[in-house]
């Protein structure tokens, strides 16, 4: 009776694995198809849940072939290797949302000279639920501190009609903020490019350096930004805008790929 039980425990050990990774893959699928069916369309931070599905159904396919004996020696060295590499990003990616997790409250300056709100993409003409926040925490910025102008920084990118500082400048007449206090830059694809084109127009209006602002961005972006910032010159303080819950893993996909690519390309 006692190798009975064992034997059953085995089969269950077995089926538990490979199940575990189909159920994951089936997560991630669905979360990837949610994401997908948003408003503002597909970006790595979407795409990414996608791959990571078709990931853990291959793994559980792979544990299921091992598991029965009929997986090739060499399949097993590469399934292997292919499990530490992915735990490995996983560590680093942990470590990462720590730091991110660290830098995500404000750090205002007391006596900036602007306020800049960073561009996060547009549903036609209509602010993404992402920028509306930004907008709204640089609308109450502003409201406490009357006298100080606001630039508003992002070109137009795919499905946005007008470029975002466009948007962004109505949204904030709208709200009763005089537009003389309103600079716009209107040429941004990147974050990068946010802080290179305001840089320039500060320089333009004879502005000089050092200038402090306080930017807007979404919590999880604050890090990047701080560091770009500081690249183009600016003496710069933060002030942090929420990011809605179910959007938080694919933000933060997104941006450990971008401040790889920002702390290395970004100069």
């Amino acid at each position: 009776m006692f190798r009975r039980i064992q034997l059953s425990g085995s089969k269950q050990f077995k089926i538990l694995i490979p199940g575990t990774f189909f159920v994951l893959g089936f997560l991630f699928l669905l979360y990837y198809i949610f994401l997908s069916n948003l408003p503002g369309g597909k970006h790595f931070g979407v795409t990414f849940f996608g791959f990571l599905s078709l990931w853990f159904f291959l793994c559980g396919l792979l544990q299921w072939l091992k598991e029965n004996n009929r997986l090739p020696a060499p399949a097993k060295k590469i399934f292997r290797f292919g499990g530490y590499l992915f735990g490995l990003w996983l560590i680093s990616f942990f470590l990462f949302c720590g730091l991110i997790h660290f830098h995500s409250t404000s750090r205002e300056l007391p006596d900036a000279d602007y306020l800049v709100i960073l561009g996060a993409g547009l549903n036609g003409e209509t602010p993404s639920l992402t920028l509306y926040e930004r907008l709204v925490a640089g609308l109450n910025y502003l409201q406490e501190h009357p006298d100080l102008p606001v630039i508003v920084t992002g070109g137009q990118g795919p499905g946005e009609t007008i470029p975002e500082a466009e948007a962004m400048q109505k949204f904030l007449t709208a709200s009763g903020i005089d537009k003389e206090r309103i600079l716009t830059e209107n040429k941004a694809t990147s974050t990068m490019e946010n802080f290179v084109y305001t840089a320039e127009l500060l320089q333009n209006m004879g502005v000089r350096q050092p200038i402090k602002i306080n930017f807007v961005t979404s919590d999880f972006h604050i890090l990047r930004s701080q560091m770009l910032a500081e690249r183009n010159g600016f003496v710069a303080g933060s002030i942090s805008s929420p990011t809605p819950y179910y959007l938080v893993p694919s933000c933060l996909v997104r941006e450990y790929f971008a401040l790889a690519k920002s702390f290395i390309f970004d100069r």
